[in-house]
């Protein structure tokens, strides 16, 4: 799912027209969010599954400052970090 989210965000900008239009805008930032909100819930689940998604995705696809970070992100007991 977080693939496919990138994948629409590589679509919408593919379209240089689009860079100025304001609809453009809410669909990319409306699909950063929900990328973001996926991968903190990933973090908090999954650490180990977290890391290996972030390595793959980032810095290619996804820019290291668009990644939740583990101080910024309450992890449910139990899940190792590290």
């Amino acid at each position: 799912d977080i693939v496919l989210v990138c994948d629409a965000i590589d679509a919408l900008a593919i379209d240089n027209r689009l860079w100025t239009s304001k609809i453009f805008q809410l669909q990319k930032r409306a699909l950063e969010n929900r990328r973001y909100h996926w991968l903190v819930q990933l973090l908090q689940q999954d650490y180990e599954a977290y890391v290996a998604t972030a390595s793959f995705l980032s810095p290619s696809r996804i820019p290291r400052r668009e990644l939740p970070n583990v101080q910024d992100v309450p992890l449910a007991k139990g899940v190792p970090v590290g």
